[in-house]
């Protein structure tokens, strides 16, 4: 029997070479080889408008290796504003091991630990003056909720909805749950774990956009109205005369901003990707015998 894993993904889901505009972007993807490794990919988005201003767009994956943080940490201190989220009052910057007792912070700890990785709030360094706070604060995330008639279990069911949706268009993607119990019963139980959930993160990124389908306004409170903020500030940012901005925010929020970037004369210039899980293979690959990725794309998008 199949197993949906929307209940288990929604935590996180809330992460260059040419490329022509006018192709979609993805912000997201899980490549494997015929070794049998794996690596789970976020993007670096690049856009410019015709004043020479640059936003990056940058999808965060809220638990990841080490080395893929240490990435992000460098490539942060080459922007004048690192626009990042967070729902909590204004101008408030996370401090690395501030944990809760929360049902979500206690779900984040056993993924960490299940999948021997880390967490962004425990290795990003926030503390740099050019970290900006652009995200909603929690009474006006509660109040957007009541406004639009929404709820974390509403939210939660649509998500189950488009997942039971997708399942029938294509039940080879379904993990089931002995699959899932295998994986976390056998001797390489992260790097199994790893494996599954990185085929299941690719196709999130869809799933949470389309809780914006139908909802009031600027969409959903989760996403919609969150980015809303997050392009207001960024254009207090760009009035104050910043010229080169990041936006640090997990790969669903990304394509309803790169439309607002779009609304806003910002044309796409290059596309890159960032390793966030780097899954080695169970052996060695032959010397000689590798053959491209099967899953990989040729070219980008």
């Amino acid at each position: 029997m199949n197993h949906t894993l929307a209940s288990w993904l929604l935590p996180f889901a809330f992460a260059a070479c040419a490329a022509t505009d006018d192709e979609p972007t993805d912000f997201m993807r899980f490549v494997q080889d015929e070794a049998g490794a794996g690596r789970l990919e976020s993007a670096l988005v690049n856009y410019v408008d015709d004043e020479g201003r640059q936003v990056a767009l940058v999808g965060a994956v809220h638990i990841g290796d080490r080395a893929y943080y240490e990435e992000l940490n460098d490539l942060f201190t080459g922007f004048d504003a690192v626009l990042y989220e967070l729902v909590a009052e204004r101008g408030m910057k996370p401090e690395p091991g501030a944990g809760t007792d929360s049902p979500l912070s206690m779900m984040q700890r056993f993924m960490k630990d299940s999948l021997d990785l880390t967490f962004q709030l425990e290795e990003i360094d926030y503390s740099p003056a050019n970290f900006v706070h652009a995200d909603i604060d929690p009474a006006g995330f509660a109040a957007k909720m009541e406004e639009k008639g929404e709820s974390l279990l509403s939210m939660m069911l649509k998500l189950m909805r488009a997942e039971m949706e997708r399942a029938e268009q294509n039940p080879n993607s379904q993990v089931s749950t002995m699959a899932m119990l295998l994986a976390l019963t056998s001797k390489d139980s992260a790097r199994t774990m790893k494996m599954l959930l990185g085929k299941q993160f690719e196709d999130m990124e869809a799933m949470v956009a389309g809780l914006d389908k139908g909802a009031k306004g600027e969409g959903s409170t989760l996403l919609g109205e969150r980015n809303k903020i997050c392009i207001d500030v960024m254009n207090e940012q760009i009035t104050a005369g910043k010229r080169r901005l990041a936006i640090f925010y997990g790969a669903a929020h990304l394509p309803d901003m790169e439309r607002r970037l779009r609304e806003l004369g910002f044309t796409r210039k290059s596309h890159e990707w960032i390793v966030a899980w780097d899954i080695p293979a169970t052996k060695p690959a032959a010397t000689g015998t590798a053959k491209p990725a099967a899953s990989e794309p040729s070219g980008t998008k």
